[in-house]
């Protein structure tokens, strides 16, 4: 405790002493080396301005950033291009973004739970280090696999008819093994594993972060520097979209191509350098760890802060409960009898499923159903989050000073409801029509002179193609082909394919790359996308506020976790494989590896717009339950603390006018 120890305060000047100051405007030089910034021995006087909330806020906002942008951002951007280097699914990708909750869900509750009795600041210094661990080891299989001959790919004669390049077995593929399975499962395990660390060491971040804030800060500023550090969670993926859509549409896997290799992003064969992002910031979470590691256990006024809030009624008192193991389950039933918090959470676990589900797969979804370049989707994203994140917390937090909620639980938990219950309708933006379906020959239409609809023809049955070599090709009535060898091509001449036998003429040229989409309507998108995401995070502000107003003051961390674990276990965990799966379902068209289905070619866009509506809507809808449930609940609990008030107010009453009858007996 900061009372135990010998303080000096430089006070600011008398014109600025007043009780609408924030905490930070004092400057606070503690001469106990428990409560010095620094490490160790190391704690020199001109580093101990950084005492204060706003510098706290500072380098765990640079905390949240980097984590943001490595995980959230750099991660799901690099989807689509993962798929294609590894041969991966969108079911198995899924699998990836989703391992990242699972260590966190695992040491959540002990983190908080531990952590709140604790050295917050020194979980969040060391959880940063771990997370800089997983973002370098996420970049470690680009130097592990074996590179293919991307020379010889590029040549104009590959995948012709009857060329060599077309006659081979599984057996002797790129990056298969010996009994013809898929040889990349080392590197499935080796991304599981590195969010398996990310995910323990953002544990922290999540609970104690908000905690340690809520602890340091005067309550009526609470909600703006929560809102702050909420902003940044979303300020992260967006800067991540933006740098990782330029490292994908501008810098090659290799940083440069082989000699007398001309690529661009919109070749098939290109494959961006997706791993120069989570390498940066790892470097940055490294530095920054280091950093929170210097901050003490708790700042100057905490304690005093801390005491006026429960005198006011702001908050609730603690319960006697010590920390130890052994309270955790009484303090867990606590809270799982809280009806006001535990239908909060219900809400948040629902919208977290369809957020956390669809948020990874948002840059494949924009490319597949729009068209758009990585630069471009990495900007789009960008602009969905920056504004719409950062619009939606604004908006909340606004609202909660507006109407008072910031000191009331049932105000908070109403404006939840109302939030989400106009947020619900803005689910109809993923019916917005984009780009045109890619119809290709023998797997959505039939060749000219078929009427079977089998990719495998007789026109091209001597041609021995193989379906891990694709390079589409467009013929000039807009139908795709495979690849030149399934269009029965025989001669290439300046990237102009004839002598094809699958087509009516011998004499018809075929142009490399997939026919025109005809691609709109992005724009109308984006903006739907911003609302969309403004009404999300507009309650996480109040959301977050009916939490901590809802529990007693020593379990707020605790509750901030056990929230967490709902929230990830039933939502943003399976969220990601379920929508996997789903897109999965909506493929038309696999590529082969080694025998085996590879990653999708192509997707049923009006399929796949229907089912993500058809989910987010309902799910919305039960979430605003949720909230309503939560309002319900608060309202009985505040009237439980306001009796309480009204009795400690008069036993004081009755108990000064006791002290006054007894001092006229004795006169």
């Amino acid at each position: 405790m900061v009372t135990n120890h010998k303080v000096r305060v430089s006070p600011s000047p008398p014109d600025e002493q007043d009780s609408n100051r924030l905490p930070s405007d004092v400057v606070v030089r503690l001469e106990d080396d428990d409560v010095r910034w620094g490490w160790l021995r190391f704690r020199p006087e001109i580093l101990q301005s950084l005492l204060t909330p706003r510098w706290f806020l500072v380098f765990v906002s640079l905390f949240s950033i980097a984590q943001g942008m490595a995980i959230n951002s750099f991660v799901s951007i690099a989807i689509p291009t993962l798929e294609k280097q590894f041969s991966f699914s969108s079911t198995q990708t899924g699998v990836i973004v989703s391992s990242n909750d699972v260590m966190g869900l695992l040491l959540v509750c002990f983190v908080s739970f531990r952590g709140d009795y604790g050295h917050k600041t020194k979980w969040l210094g060391y959880g940063a280090l771990v997370t800089s661990i997983g973002c370098i080891m996420f970049a470690l299989p680009n130097f592990l696999i074996e590179r293919g001959d991307i020379a010889k790919k590029n040549e104009e004669s590959f995948g012709l008819c009857g060329s060599n390049t077309t006659q081979h077995s599984y057996r002797n593929e790129e990056g298969c093994s010996a009994d013809g399975t898929v040889g990349t499962s080392m590197y499935l395990m080796i991304f599981i594993l590195s969010q398996l660390l990310s995910g323990a060491g953002t544990t922290p971040l999540h609970t104690l972060g908000t905690s340690y804030i809520d602890e340091n800060v005067d309550p009526k500023y609470t909600s703006v520097y929560i809102g702050v550090f909420y902003a940044t969670i979303m300020l992260g993926p967006g800067l991540g979209s933006i740098i990782g859509g330029n490292l994908l549409n501008f810098i090659y896997v290799d940083i440069k191509l082989p000699p007398n290799v001309y690529l661009k992003s919109k070749d098939p064969a290109w494959i961006g350098a997706w791993w120069l992002g989570p390498l940066a910031c790892g470097g940055l979470l490294f530095v920054v760890g280091i950093i929170l590691l210097g901050f003490p256990k708790q700042l100057a006024n905490a304690t005093r802060l801390r005491q006026q809030a429960i005198e006011r009624g702001l908050i609730k008192k603690g319960e006697n409960v010590s920390g130890n193991m052994k309270d955790i389950l009484p303090v867990t039933k606590s809270l799982l009898t809280n009806g006001a918090f535990m239908y909060q959470n219900m809400a948040l676990t629902v919208s977290a499923l369809v957020g956390g589900g669809l948020g990874p797969f948002l840059f494949k979804i924009i490319r597949t159903r729009y068209g758009a370049s990585p630069s471009i989707i990495g900007l789009s994203i960008a602009l969905i989050l920056i504004p719409g994140a950062g619009g939606g917390i604004a908006l909340g937090s606004f609202l909660v000073k507006k109407f008072g909620a910031k000191d009331s639980c049932k105000s908070a938990a109403k404006m939840t409801f109302y939030l989400q219950l106009v947020g619900i309708w803005t689910a109809v933006i993923f019916l917005i029509p984009g780009c045109e379906y890619s119809n290709f020959a023998g797997i959505d239409k039939s060749y000219k002179n078929s009427n079977a609809i089998n990719i495998k023809d007789s026109c091209n049955s001597n041609c021995n193609c193989s379906l891990s070599t694709y390079n589409p090709i467009c013929g000039p009535d807009g139908l795709n082909y495979f690849s030149p060898c399934f269009a029965g091509c025989t001669k290439v001449t300046n990237l102009s394919y004839t002598r094809c036998s699958c087509l009516s003429s011998p004499s018809t040229v075929l142009k490399p790359g997939l026919c025109e989409q005809n691609c709109k309507n992005l724009i109308y998108f984006l903006v739907g996308a911003v609302i969309l995401t403004i009404f999300s995070f507009s309650n996480a502000i109040p959301s977050k506020i009916v939490t901590l107003r809802s529990v007693p003051d020593n379990q707020r961390a605790y509750a901030l976790g056990l929230q967490f674990v709902f929230l990830r276990s039933l939502g943003s965990l399976p969220g990601p494989i379920v929508f996997g799966r789903i897109i999965d379902t909506t493929c038309t068209m696999w590529q082969e590896k080694c025998g085996n289905d590879g990653n999708c070619r192509n997707y049923d866009h009006v399929t796949l717009s229907w089912i993500l509506m058809g989910t987010a809507m309902p799910t919305y809808a039960l979430s605003c339950v949720g909230y309503f449930l939560s309002w319900h609940y608060s309202k009985k609990q505040e009237k439980l603390q306001s009796n309480d008030v009204d009795l400690k107010n008069v036993e004081e009453k009755d108990g000064k006018e006791e002290a006054v009858q007894e001092t006229r007996i004795k006169e």
